[in-house]
């Protein structure tokens, strides 16, 4: 078969025995899907059941899966690629009660406050208000609130780490 679909001696499309749709009405399905707003547009089952097909094989003809030489759009049109997600992030989320100034204030000061004196997470989360300590971990381990900068980690000191001169170094 692969010597035939390199000589282009395959049947694809319109041209197959088994196409159960055209190429034009396949641009066409596709046009009205994708172009149709996302809450307005038909249920693939709904579209399956009327091209006498099974769901999956509608669903790859939407997204260009197979018969891709049909054309018409074969998924969303991003209006801004970035940002993939209608989710507030940071302090726009609608949740948020701490801002970022604070989270980075928290940052600096824990990570720059040896570590036998910091404050314990528990502590952290009451003086913070927040539910649970796993937030506050996260928060400065840089998991969550990534928007608000500062530090996520240790900060060493390089003339400390250096050996001096006096040190052996292994490599």
């Amino acid at each position: 078969m692969a010597d035939r679909m390199a000589e282009g001696k395959y049947a694809h499309g319109d041209a197959h025995h088994a196409s159960r749709i055209s190429d034009e009405d396949l641009r066409a399905l596709r046009e009205d899907y994708w172009n149709a707003p996302h809450g307005q547009r038909s249920k693939i089952k709904d579209l399956a059941a009327r091209y006498s097909v099974d769901y999956i094989t509608l669903w790859r003809w939407l997204h260009g899966e197979v018969r891709p030489g049909a054309g018409g759009p074969v998924g969303e049109i991003m209006q801004d690629p970035t940002f993939r997600t209608n989710h507030s992030r940071g302090e726009q989320h609608s949740l948020v009660t701490v801002p970022d100034a604070e989270v980075r204030a928290l940052r600096e000061e824990y990570w720059n406050t040896p570590r036998r004196n910091r404050l314990s997470l528990a502590k952290l989360a009451a003086q913070y208000k927040v539910k649970d300590t796993k937030t506050v971990w996260n928060w400065l381990h840089g998991k969550h609130r990534i928007s608000a900068g500062g530090p996520t980690g240790e900060i060493i000191n390089v003339a400390q780490a250096m050996p001096t001169d006096t040190e052996q170094t292994l490599f």
